[in-house]
């Protein structure tokens, strides 16, 4: 830190300055506003998510960040398993003005129905995102064991999850349609 803590700059990030250069998962797009590229932010990143009308995104998880998303537009519905019967989804449904908090490891998914309009929304992270975006295959054998295929991104966010993470996350995507996720 240059000089102390009461003479550092404030910065603006206007959506100009907004960069899509950030994690990504399928069925929706994110850009970055606070990060620590943009701004030098240790422990926040800030940025929108747009969920294109009748659109889901991929089932992903944010590692060990904890989440805020506040409703912008649209009416997004958060989708994730009921934690006391993961055989069940639980659904939020959303409007704008609304905020969800996603706790660390939760899979989850955001689902937009309106046929028209998209859905867009402010999310806030504790963490930069290091595990944000990059993937990591699951794939449910016959006898529903979670088969993980390592590449050097995710080594590491995937080998600190634990037996009951990863007990949850594949009673999840057992109910989903797809096997493919993304941490985002």
């Amino acid at each position: 830190m240059d000089g102390d803590a009461f003479h550092r700059r404030l910065h603006h990030i206007g959506p100009a300055r907004f960069s899509g250069d950030t994690g990504q998962t399928g069925g929706m797009r994110r850009v970055e506003a606070i990060s620590g590229k943009s701004v030098g932010a240790e422990n926040l990143w800030m940025g929108q998510t747009h969920v294109a009308a009748a659109t889901s995104s991929a089932n992903h998880h944010h590692g060990h960040s904890e989440t805020a998303i506040y409703v912008l537009s649209g009416h997004p519905e958060f989708v994730f398993a009921d934690p006391d019967d993961p055989a069940k989804e639980v659904r939020l449904v959303t409007k704008p003005g609304d905020y969800v908090f996603v706790p660390p490891w939760v899979p989850h998914r955001e689902e937009n129905p309106d046929p028209d309009d998209e859905a867009v929304v402010v999310i806030a992270r504790t963490t930069q995102g290091r595990h944000c975006g990059q993937p990591a295959r699951f794939e449910l054998a016959h006898n529903h064991r979670l088969r993980i295929w390592r590449n050097r991104a995710e080594s590491a966010t995937v080998g600190r999850m634990s037996l009951l993470v990863a007990r949850r996350y594949v009673d999840f995507m057992r109910l989903s349609s797809t096997a493919c996720c993304l941490f985002g």
